[in-house]
């Protein structure tokens, strides 16, 4: 239902919900957190709240704060220190050796940083 509590510098506590959630779930949320003031969810979860939780929620000055959740499988490459190689000189297939990852993974980090004009002038020597 929801997936972590963050603790509050007051000690106040507020849960975040990920998830799709039903008027039942709120009740729960209410009755484990008597003193909420305000609950975190994601946007795709805020968009099936249901219209008359939002409007009790209101009515009990609790606001919902609406935060972007990262989606997808975190990456295991540092796109960073690629850039940082190759901004030192080194091809791309020089940092597919020093970093031990393929040369085509070098090579989509370097295009996906790339403006959408195609005018980034330090990737131009492949």
């Amino acid at each position: 239902m929801f997936a972590t509590v963050n603790e509050i510098n007051d000690g106040d506590q507020t849960p975040i919900i990920k998830k799709k959630v039903s008027i039942k779930d709120l009740i729960r949320i209410l009755d484990r957190y008597p003193n909420l003031r305000y609950i975190t969810c994601s946007r795709g979860a805020y968009r099936h709240f249901p219209k008359k939780a939002i409007n009790a929620l209101h009515r009990m000055k609790i606001s919902l704060k609406i935060v972007e959740v990262k989606r997808g499988r975190r990456s295991s490459v540092d796109a960073g220190r690629i850039h940082a190689l190759l901004g030192q000189g080194l091809s791309a297939k020089e940092i597919s050796q020093k970093l031990s990852m393929p040369l085509r993974t070098v090579y989509y980090h370097i295009q996906k940083s790339k403006s959408p004009s195609g005018s980034a002038d330090r990737f131009r020597n492949f």
